[in-house]
């Protein structure tokens, strides 16, 4: 999905152990003429359902831009 001129991408993953998902998210954009990508994990916020935790993590991607621009 694209923000405000980044490119943002969940990938949120399963532990193995406790099965729950833990959100993560791709941050891409331009930055001094190359192409940055920043990952952003949220550890503490565990969830039951893949689609629960990118949907965090997409949040957590949005409030990160809004932050930066």
């Amino acid at each position: 999905m694209d923000y405000k001129g980044h490119y943002v991408e969940a990938v949120s993953y399963q532990l193995v152990d406790s099965g729950r998902w833990v959100p993560k998210v791709l941050i891409r954009y331009a930055s001094n003429g190359s192409i940055t990508t920043t990952p952003l994990t949220a550890f503490a916020h565990e969830h039951d359902t893949q689609a629960a935790a990118d949907a965090y993590a997409l949040t957590l991607a949005q409030m990160w831009i809004d932050g930066k621009t």
